[in-house]
């Protein structure tokens, strides 16, 4: 590289320091910093500009040199990459943003950054780096003490961590669920979640974050009563700093989050124990009843209308509105009832309904100041006094409780507001307990549908009676209710025909797929001249039937199109006379196979054409493969649901590094050879029984076709 071609060496130099922070080489990644930071004026490329300045910015934040010139780097990366329409960087720079906004400890901006860029990647479909914005969406919730929305959203970004490519936001996640189990009294789950972290740290070597972690380990027992099995713990803190003492600051950094932890645990004790003194006053035995009464509705219509009748009742008010909100805080159904029983709408203050939310906690307006910017609205102006308290379950508001008075002003005191807290804590509890009843009501309904598409499914599939020439033995069993799996034959005259499919994924949608293909075989099969064309065509038209459904309907028209936009088949049809003479067409991500009767030789049939559905032409200008079966032969067709069957837990697997965990092929292949005596139902009974012997449990769709020439 020459010199002076900073094109090409700003974004290296940008890569290097990227890595080196992340590794804890504080000292060479700076050495980068500042080589880019004097060169950035010798190009204007507005392709290379936003990654250096977004690099330097991440530096910055992670060495926790200089959180200002984080923000500022990131602010410039995003203003070259939105004026030039870079998108990637465009979205890249609100993660260095909520970086440096995180660690000025301004978690609303960070949080607002954070939101902006998972938006923008769901729009556009970019994912990479999609985990560093959700751990760090993770680290603001702990930050804040929310534990239970840090767990719940731990157990969906860490649901298969297998896949998640990017190391160091796997390792935060895993190191945000200890500490919150930590700060639960689940020290054992604690230190799980840390040997998991570690196990990371130890495969990529990045100290950035992995030097927190044996501290936390020895930190954590300790703190469990386990003292006297942190020394080692200690012991390679001491070391890994002894070898890089800038990595001081992550150290720091985690003891004031620890700190943090502990602080807000105490202070909720205080909360629990002074809200008890709220029951001295009168009213809260009408509060208690009133929470009885609603804990045994679980009509949530009805619920509603009780919740709101009860609060105005208690407090005199004259309107209510009770609002559910969703997860984006946007309304998603509202009841009004007024002190005559009129249900008719009304509208609610915005500026209330912001104001509650930004607070998260009830607010009261009843002075002619604070009431003046409403009475600027004619909606509004004959208002006196407006109470409003968020319903509050799990740490998260869940909807709204609004009263007003045209009547009365002053109406609503503070100490009304927080028995009004006591009781939207119990409304938000029987509320979410009616949404749970309804759901289960509408869940046990759609088992029972799934249980009839399930009934439908298996009834399809086609009876293996024995023929004059052929014994054919079959199996299919899905990982779900329903799959996407499936065989079938034509054996009414020669030439007889076989079919053999797997859909992409498994579940309904597989299942619909499935139905779909089994529907265009059959439909070909009542036509002779299709049955006599060549393999290659039927084949494609299959292919025809399945593309237009899939990406020509579903994937444009459906609810969930993006899903269905990359379903697809593998699949083999073949085609077969009396005496043993076969042609076969398809592609499968598992081979066919014959096993010879004499020999016990197998012979992998190899795949000719493309997946189903997912392109116009599906048969690549190939031909059938032929082959003949003797007296005894065996032809194998299978799913990946049998050799890809784990005999451990994804949890051992990557834990103990096992290397010989799955089925495979060779295991299926000595079954076969040494019992290809049996009778093929026989057979594939034995195969089906050692496939469940070995997996731990069911993964993926299983099914199994044996042909045997008589």
């Amino acid at each position: 590289m020459h010199e002076d071609d900073w094109e090409n060496k700003l974004p290296a130099l940008a890569m290097r320091s990227a890595t080196y922070i992340m590794l804890g080489d504080i000292e060479n990644a700076f050495h980068d910093v500042r080589t880019m930071e004097i060169n950035f004026d010798k190009t204007d490329n507005i392709l290379v500009l936003p990654h250096a300045y977004h690099c330097c910015s991440l530096c910055y934040s992670w060495s926790q040199k200089d959180f200002h010139k984080a923000l500022d780097y990131s602010l410039q990366a995003y203003k070259i990459a939105k004026s030039s329409d870079n998108l990637i960087f465009e979205y890249s720079t609100f993660f260095s943003r909520a970086l440096a906004y995180f660690h000025l400890e301004n978690f609303s901006q960070a949080q607002e950054a954070i939101q902006t860029g998972i938006q923008l990647s769901r729009e556009k479909n970019i994912f990479v780096g999609i985990y560093l914005l959700y751990a760090y969406e993770v680290e603001i919730h702990l930050w804040n003490g929310e534990l239970d929305k840090v767990l719940f959203l731990c157990s969906q970004y860490l649901e298969n961590p297998d896949e998640v490519v990017e190391k160091l936001p796997l390792m935060l996640l895993f190191r945000a669920r200890a500490l919150a189990y930590y700060s639960l009294g689940r020290y054992e789950d604690s230190l799980l979640a840390l040997k998991e972290a570690a196990s990371i740290f130890g495969e990529t070597h990045m100290a950035l974050m992995g030097i927190t972690l044996p501290y936390l380990q020895g930190y954590i027992l300790q703190q469990s009563g386990q003292g006297g099995d942190s020394g080692s713990f200690y012991l390679e803190v001491e070391t890994l700093l002894g070898k890089n003492p800038p990595l001081q600051v992550q150290l720091t950094h985690v003891k004031k989050l620890l700190r943090q932890l502990e602080r807000i645990k105490s202070d909720k004790d205080s909360y629990h124990s002074s809200s008890f003194s709220l029951k001295e006053n009168l009213q809260l035995e009408n509060i208690i009843k009133t929470s009885q009464k609603l804990s045994s509705i679980l009509d949530i219509d009805k619920l509603l209308t009780v919740i709101l009748e009860n609060t105005l009742e208690v407090t005199g008010a004259e309107r209510g509105a009770l609002i559910l909100l969703q997860e984006t805080l946007r309304p998603k159904a509202s009841v009004f009832l007024q002190s005559s029983g009129e249900t008719q709408a009304f509208a609610v203050p915005q500026e209330v309904i912001s104001s509650t939310l930004r607070a998260q906690r009830g607010i009261i307006l009843h002075s002619q100041e604070q009431l003046n910017t409403l009475h600027e609205n004619p909606l509004f102006a004959s208002i006196k006094s407006i109470i409003c308290a968020p319903l509050i379950l799990k740490e998260e508001i869940i909807g709204l409780l609004y009263l007003d008075s045209q009547l009365i002003q002053n109406l609503f005191s503070e100490e009304e507001l927080k028995l009004l807290g006591v009781f939207t804590s119990q409304a938000a509890i029987s509320i979410e307990n009616a949404q749970l009843h309804t759901r289960m009501l509408r869940q046990a309904e759609i088992e029972k549908e799934i249980e009839v598409a399930k009934d439908i499914q298996l009834s399809l599939l086609p009876d293996t009676e024995q023929n004059p020439h052929y014994e054919i033995g079959a199996f299919m069993q899905s990982a779900e209710e329903v799959g996407g799996d499936f065989y079938d034959f034509f054996l009414d005259s020669p030439p007889y025909f076989g079919i053999f499919g797997d859909v992409s994924g498994h579940g309904l949608k597989s299942g619909l797929i499935m139905m779909m293909a089994e529907v265009a075989f059959n439909t070909i099969m009542a036509s002779q001249p299709s049955r006599l064309s060549a393999l290659s065509h039927i084949y494609q038209q299959l292919n025809s039937v399945l593309y237009k459904n899939i990406q020509q309907r579903l994937s444009i028209k459906s609810k969930a199109a993006k899903e269905y936009s990359y379903m697809y088949m593998t699949c083999k049809i073949f085609r077969f006379d009396p005496e043993g003479n076969f042609e076969i067409f398809g592609a499968d991500y598992s081979a066919p196979f014959i096993c010879k009767a004499v020999s016990g030789e197998i012979i992998e049939l190899e795949s000719k054409g493309f997946l189903l559905g997912i392109q116009t032409d599906a048969t690549m200008g190939k031909e059938a493969l032929s082959f003949s079966l003797e007296k005894d032969d065996l032809l194998i067709l299978y799913s990946d649901g049998i050799t890809e069957a784990k005999k451990f837990s994804k949890e051992v697997i990557r834990r103990d590094k096992s290397k010989n965990y799955l089925f495979g092929t060779a295991r299926l292949y000595d079954l076969v050879i040494e019992n290809r005596h049996l009778n093929p139902k026989d057979l594939v009974t034995l195969i089906i029984n050692a496939t469940r012997n070995w997996m731990h449990k069911q993964e993926d769709d299983i099914t199994l076709t044996i042909i045997k020439k008589k």
